[in-house]
């Protein structure tokens, strides 16, 4: 089992989901994060647990979150990890008895699962530490959940971490590099040539001039109109010191 985080298979999604609990029981948040199967950012979730929790308990309503969102916005094909064994273990059985507190809603989210085509495994630590985070910032949240569209700041040198290894500062050189002030008719020669910079930068070696697509993918890199076209700037989130 690798320790990291690693890549979801081709045409599959990857869901992790973490939890906080501060007790046994007590006050619980947590938190969970969708990738594509390049280390995209695709969905981000947080929020507060009502009432006291234990542990399981937390991990376990941070999956059936998850999943509600993947419900919410038609995800298929999803693998779902988490580091609690005994949460990946609830959701393997069919038939829970019937006194079990979260028989229902687990019952539910097992309903997500085979619908949607997505299977729970369990993962180290190491390789949950952006879910962790998460779950760590729905604990400041008011709202019991947050959807998160693009990366908040604690995350992004995770994001990159997971990504690209003991590579990931070599991402922040982009933030630098000239390309980014030309307009868009100066460089549109290697726009339809070169990817995503977050998705593609060479780890060996410096990186070479490079610039978006000219449909923004899922990610850190985005479009700002101007008056002289198109301008390509990398987002604060990528600025890292």
């Amino acid at each position: 089992m690798a320790f990291n985080w690693q890549s979801p298979p081709k045409g599959y999604l990857k869901m992790n989901t973490d939890a906080s609990c501060k007790g046994n029981p007590g006050k619980a948040s947590y938190g969970g994060i969708i990738r594509d199967e390049s280390g995209g950012w695709v969905k981000g979730f947080h929020g507060k647990l009502p009432g006291l929790y234990t542990p399981l308990e937390a991990e376990a309503w941070a999956i059936i979150q998850g999943l509600n969102l993947v419900k919410k916005f038609g995800f298929r094909k999803v693998l779902v990890e988490t580091d609690s064994v005994g949460a990946m273990q609830l959701f393997s059985f069919r038939h829970l008895h019937q006194d079990h507190p979260m028989k229902d809603v687990i019952e539910e989210g097992l309903e997500i699962l085979v619908e949607y085509e997505c299977v729970i495994v369990h993962t180290r630590r190491e390789g949950n530490e952006c879910a962790d985070k998460l779950a760590e910032l729905g604990g400041r949240q008011m709202r019991d959940c947050n959807v998160i569209h693009t990366p908040p700041t604690e995350v992004v040198k995770l994001l990159l971490k997971d990504r690209f290894g003991d590579n990931w500062r070599r991402v922040t050189r982009l933030s630098q590099h000239p390309l980014w002030a030309l307009p868009l008719k100066t460089i549109e020669s290697y726009a339809n040539s070169a990817p995503n910079p977050i998705k593609s930068l060479p780890l060996h070696h410096h990186p070479p001039p490079v610039c978006a697509p000219l449909m923004p993918p899922i990610g850190f890199l985005h479009h700002q109109p101007s008056s002289r076209g198109y301008l390509l700037q990398p987002p604060s989130l990528v600025i890292l010191h």
